[in-house]
């Protein structure tokens, strides 16, 4: 389980974002004191025979009387500044917007804001859900440049208490990506550029929800009328190509996207030349799809012409040479070539802890993908003290539940499991799988339910000669912690290996979306490929 992170693989060329998004699925108007709500049950029960449409206004002005009693008793009661009071007006600001009374209600969600800010700080999530309800009624009243400040500062600080990939992030930035996209459509047209730009974000925010399939749709449209209105050569057209490819390689479909990257990285050379970082970013993204078809050597060549060109240019110390670096250390350790692998990750590390600090990120990432190579050395007690390192300081900076804290969490039960720490390894799985499930809900891609809720799968042991499944052998068991996956068949690439052997370049040459390859924990076999299905 690796948690190689800093890739530039990871860094897509998106285009220009001209909007936020907005939380709005967290409202703290659904946090109403609902026992005032049987007012309109009864008034339903009492007169059936009335139109409902009359029933709702006088429920609404019931309500609106009913919380704006209730504001001036908490008020008296309680104080201005009482959490119920402001859970009070908040309330009553929304019985304002359900009347279509957007003044009084922006007046209410900016003092009940202002409070919130003082009284429980500016990241609380009560305080992030007040943002979100003003910056949804400013929306309503058209005040689309007041909405938008406060959707950015929202999500600035949701990605960064929840991470970008919560399903409650995810679901806010398609919700408002949805809308922004009907509302260009109308007043733009679907060929106008900001059109094609929410298309593309929308189709970003559907690929971080692994719905590869709808993304592609959106990108296939955008790629084609940025050719037909820009060419083949725009900036534009050749990061929708460039988007376009990594949705393919997201899916596995290596081919389609080296198709298009040798494209994008042929022209980018013509356009913009060989060391412009984009030109550099393009031939890496080309090298990781070598790589993900087994092609190390072509890989490698790349990446080593643009780690060169990388500290040319920018400097053996900039953050994206120290990337590069990173990845031609993931592509050693893909061949086995574990020394060459340490060597390059220990001057990324070093670096990164003297240039970002020791508690950054990426200096963590750094620190997991050495312990990771020390691991595969069979240099556990190394391994082990990094990967205790690395959870410490990501709990301590991310909080228990923060993904990349859950990802040390089971690396580190990896390094227990080979080092026959059985039962440390099994707690620390449990707890990366009971987190995982109450941050993402049972039912998200990431995660897996056996048949029968079993704790454990099957797993079968493969001769690293095989060129079928049917040639699969002795059986062993694996917790749902370690191999976590939702899709219909695994391959799990063993440690110890010297090359991709022809079963993992068949895995990673199935286009179907269920199938894919990943790196398994060396600790339960010492060499070969497992195969389970979920």
């Amino acid at each position: 389980m690796k948690l190689w992170g800093m890739k530039l693989w990871g860094m897509k060329l998106w285009g220009m974002k001209l909007w936020g998004m907005k939380l709005w699925s967290m409202k703290l108007w659904s946090m109403k004191l609902w026992s005032m709500k049987a007012w309109s049950i009864k008034l339903l029960s009492k007169y059936e025979a009335l139109e409902y449409d009359t029933l709702e206004c006088e429920a609404l002005e019931y309500e609106a009387l009913e919380y704006d009693t209730l504001e001036e008793r908490s008020k008296a009661r309680l104080g201005e500044d009482h959490p119920d009071t402001l859970s009070s007006m908040n309330n009553l600001a929304g019985t304002y917007e359900n009347q279509g009374q957007w003044s009084e209600a922006e007046q209410l969600q900016i003092k009940v804001l202002e409070r919130s800010k003082v009284i429980l700080g500016d990241d609380h999530p009560h305080t992030l859900m007040s943002m979100n309800n003003l910056a949804l009624t400013y929306g309503n009243q058209g005040q689309w440049s007041e909405a938008e400040q406060l959707q950015v500062k929202v999500l600035e600080r949701g990605k960064e208490r929840l991470g970008e990939d919560h399903p409650d992030t995810l679901t806010s930035m398609k919700q408002l990506q949805v809308k922004v996209l009907e509302r260009s459509k109308a007043s733009l047209g679907e060929d106008h550029p900001h059109t094609l730009t929410h298309m593309n974000n929308l189709a970003h925010t559907y690929g971080n929800q692994g719905w590869w399939s709808e993304a592609e749709q959106l990108q296939v449209k955008v790629l084609g009328r940025r050719k037909a209105r820009l060419g083949e050569d725009h900036p534009d057209t050749l990061t929708s190509m460039n988007n376009l490819a990594l949705t393919y390689g997201s899916q596995g479909q290596w081919s389609k996207a080296e198709e298009l990257q040798v494209k994008v990285l042929e022209r980018s050379k013509a356009s913009l030349g060989e060391d412009h970082p984009y030109t550099l970013t393009h031939m890496n993204n080309l090298a990781h799809t070598y790589g993900n078809q087994g092609w190390w050597s072509k890989a490698e060549q790349l990446q080593v012409k643009v780690l060169e060109r990388s500290e040319t240019r920018l400097g053996e110390d900039h953050p994206h040479t120290l990337t590069h670096m990173n990845n031609l250390a993931h592509t050693y350790g893909d061949q086995g070539w574990w020394s060459e692998a340490e060597k390059l990750q220990v001057k990324v590390l070093e670096r990164r802890e003297v240039i970002l600090g020791e508690d950054h990120p990426d200096t963590l990432s750094s620190m997991n993908d050495l312990a990771h190579t020390y691991r595969n050395q069979g240099q556990l007690s190394e391994a082990e003290q990094l990967q205790v390192k690395a959870l410490e300081r990501r709990k301590a900076r991310l909080g228990e539940d923060h993904p990349d804290t859950l990802t040390s969490m089971n690396n580190l039960a990896g390094t227990y499991w080979n080092q026959g720490r059985w039962s440390e390894a099994e707690q620390l799985q449990v707890k990366v799988l009971k987190r995982r499930k109450a941050r993402l809900g049972e039912d998200h891609p990431g995660l897996s339910m056996f048949p029968s809720g079993a704790l454990s799968a099957t797993v079968y042991t493969v001769p690293a000669t095989a060129v079928s499944l049917e040639l699969a052998t002795d059986k062993i068991h694996v917790t749902p912690a370690l191999f976590a996956s939702k899709s219909g068949g695994i391959i799990v690439g063993m440690a110890y290996r010297p090359a991709p052997t022809p079963l993992i370049r068949l895995a990673r040459s199935i286009s179907h979306r269920e199938w894919r390859a990943t790196e398994g924990n060396g600790g339960l076999l010492e060499q070969g490929y497992r195969h389970f299905r979920v």
